[in-house]
């Protein structure tokens, strides 16, 4: 791999962990198909997994292999993401959604728009009206949307700060990233989509003031809207766990 930069923090174990991780992409992958891992990981229902092409894309546009990660995105999106916006995966979050818009973003800032836009322009804009849809559903009550938190708890949908706060990221990305490549396409307009993002997050913003203890030295700061058990610590449940790492 010819990394730019070079792989050299000065901090041998660093740059091995950096080595081997971009390593891993090319020996998990298969061609341009994405794996999630080996093993149990690497069984065909975990492929859709979002975070797999995010880290991935994120990690090597990163270290200027720019071309791959523009051949892995493209693909991803023209395989995987529905004509109606969703993911074909079975637990996908909403926070996914905003971070796949966000890693377009970051990609045609790193890399540019060569090899890769023009193909997942339609695609991504699928998801961004899929989004936007579920913000006008939500405006009828408090604003925020209702969604998968995680994979693993998919069955447990709500209205979660980490969801709504990537949606609304997701989308300010998107408009700015569709301004710089000349409008978005038969879609809603940049101006439009930003306006939505700019309120999504002070919904979500004020939702957090609603539900988060006044004493800024409490530990507990609940995921989400609806009223959920205070855990003794953040490793005593599920949802503590959770919220601790991933939320």
């Amino acid at each position: 791999l010819e990394t730019v930069p070079e792989v050299n923090t000065g901090h041998p174990f660093l740059d091995l962990s950096v080595k081997t991780g971009l390593a891993f992409i090319d020996a998990t992958f298969q061609g341009d198909y994405p794996k999630y891992g080996v093993k149990r990981y690497g069984e065909s229902d975990a492929d859709g997994f979002p975070p797999t092409i995010i880290a991935a894309v994120d990690a090597l546009s990163s270290w200027g292999l720019a071309a791959r990660a523009a051949q892995l995105f493209r693909y991803w999106v023209l395989h995987f993401v529905r004509d109606d916006g969703t993911i074909r995966y079975r637990g996908t979050s909403l926070a996914e959604l905003g971070q796949l818009l966000h890693t377009a973003a970051l990609l045609e800032e790193r890399a540019g728009p060569d090899g890769w836009w023009e193909d997942s322009r339609a695609g991504l804009g699928r998801i961004a009206e899929s989004l936007l849809a579920l913000r006008r559903d939500s405006e009828k009550t408090d604003g925020l949307l209702a969604g998968v938190p995680e994979d693993d708890q998919r069955h447990k949908i709500g209205k979660y700060f980490h969801n709504n706060a990537w949606v609304a990221r997701g989308l300010r990305r998107w408009a700015d990233l569709c301004e710089r490549q000349g409008g978005s396409r038969g879609t809603t307009q940049p101006p439009a989509v930003r306006r939505v993002s700019e309120a999504l997050a002070a919904d979500t913003l004020g939702a957090i003031e609603t539900c988060w203890p006044a004493d800024s030295s409490d530990w507990w700061l609940p995921p989400q809207v609806e009223a959920l058990e205070r855990p003794e610590s953040l490793t005593s449940t599920t949802e503590a766990s959770y919220t601790n790492h991933r939320y």
